[in-house]
């Protein structure tokens, strides 16, 4: 595996564990819950959110190389919730919803990398 690619696995990771401790704050830090979600975010959503983000870290953490499907799959999530949310934000209240912005521009950005780096090393050519 290219160091590039490692570098990529590595901060995809990062970006994971990172929202799982947003939500974990959340649980654990109700004023922070208060300002950070909207009034009657349910726990349960925070605790598979917490499970979810968790997992898809550690496949990145093993360099799972079918990890893109997954971070595809995720993406289309995070343009329904923190894009629909950062949109209604900007439209109705005239207000950026900067956590919601750089989630959704984070998660594209990892998933073009990841495309990209899939692209320079093929399924099949002995490569990462």
């Amino acid at each position: 595996m290219t160091a590039k690619r490692d570098w990529l696995y590595r901060a995809g990771a990062a970006a994971f564990l990172g929202a799982a401790f947003y939500h974990l704050a959340a649980v654990l830090i109700p004023p922070f819950a208060a300002v950070a979600y909207p009034d009657g975010y349910p726990l349960w959503r925070h605790g598979l959110f917490i499970a979810i983000n968790v997992s898809v870290a550690c496949l990145f953490l093993k360099r799972s190389r079918w990890v893109i499907w997954l971070v595809a799959l995720m993406t289309l999530q995070i343009y329904n919730g923190h894009g629909r949310y950062a949109w209604v934000a900007w439209s109705h209240d005239s207000r950026i919803a900067w956590i919601d912005v750089l989630t959704v521009v984070g998660a594209t950005v990892l998933l073009v990398l990841l495309v990209r780096a899939r692209g320079a090393n093929p399924v099949g050519s002995g490569v990462g």
